[in-house]
């Protein structure tokens, strides 16, 4: 399933402090994947199996101040987190897609 444009807070890198991207969410059978228009690239891939934990929290940084954001925390193979949010208006489908994931990792 296409979840549409969403943007996912990218860690930081050596020098380079972390940042939103805009991309495309798809989740599918098994996985959940996130494809970045800036890298034109598939960025992230999780399986549904080792989603651990899915959550919203506030937003904190300058662009994101006052919006839901959308915590994912998966095992691979250690605990990671990967941020996710709709910036600019849509929220409702940030909640759209925590139920679709909270029902595809039950199944």
């Amino acid at each position: 399933m296409e979840f549409g444009k969403i943007w996912r807070l990218i860690p930081g890198d050596g020098v380079f402090s972390e940042t939103w991207r805009p991309g495309k969410l798809l989740i599918t059978k098994e996985r959940l994947l996130w494809y970045s228009f800036f890298d034109e690239a598939l960025n992230l891939q999780i399986p549904l199996s080792k989603i651990a934990d899915i959550k919203f929290m506030p937003g904190e940084d300058y662009s994101a101040k006052g919006k839901n954001i959308l915590a994912i925390t998966y095992k691979n193979p250690v605990m990671k987190a990967a941020y996710f949010s709709k910036r600019f208006g849509k929220e409702f489908q940030l909640q759209e897609l925590k139920s679709l994931l909270n029902n595809s990792i039950k199944s």
